[in-house]
């Protein structure tokens, strides 16, 4: 057959011009998955529940590991896309398990990540903890990344809760 090299050179270019399509592609979708998806830092969470309070809404950590792929997750499953909501459903922020960065409780005593997290008990990540305004815990802790189809059904009824706690008491 005369045509078969002219036609398997075809399939070959073929072959090769979509790799490079697909290349191509992975490429223009990679900067939406290299953005940054850290969550603001806690430094004063004392501060953080007085803005809470003119809300009326709880004060939501999450207790963060760096590297950890189910901390990822909840960041830009979840929380990322609350940081711009309107009107807010809690004030967010993120402690790292391991770190020595410096944080003001929610009793306004200078403290550590770490330290606040071994006074909370909590040994590892990820954890998501709803506070009230005296820095008590609104909720039961979400614990890991739990069945991620029904993660943010989780989240949401742990925000009502909190929220209604935080609204029910005195201020």
């Amino acid at each position: 057959m005369p045509g078969l090299p002219s036609l398997q050179r075809n399939r070959n270019a073929l072959a090769h011009v979509a790799a490079l399509c697909a290349a191509l592609a992975l490429l223009s979708i990679a900067p939406a998955f290299a953005r940054d998806t850290t969550l603001p830092k806690a430094t004063d969470l004392a501060a953080d529940a007085r803005v809470a309070q003119q809300s009326g809404i709880p004060v939501l950590v999450l207790v963060s590991l760096a590297g950890c792929p189910h901390c990822e997750s909840i960041r830009r499953g979840h929380l990322n896309s609350m940081l711009t909501e309107k009107p807010p459903r809690a004030v967010i922020r993120q402690v790292d398990l391991q770190s020595n960065a410096p944080l003001r409780g929610f009793d306004g005593k200078p403290t550590t990540h770490a330290a606040f997290l071994q006074q909370q008990q909590i040994k590892f990540a990820p954890v998501v903890l709803l506070f009230t305004l005296d820095g008590k815990r609104a909720v039961e802790p979400l614990v890991g990344a739990m069945l991620p189809d029904f993660y943010g059904a989780y989240l949401d009824d742990a925000l009502r809760t909190a929220t209604a706690k935080v609204r029910s008491s005195p201020r």
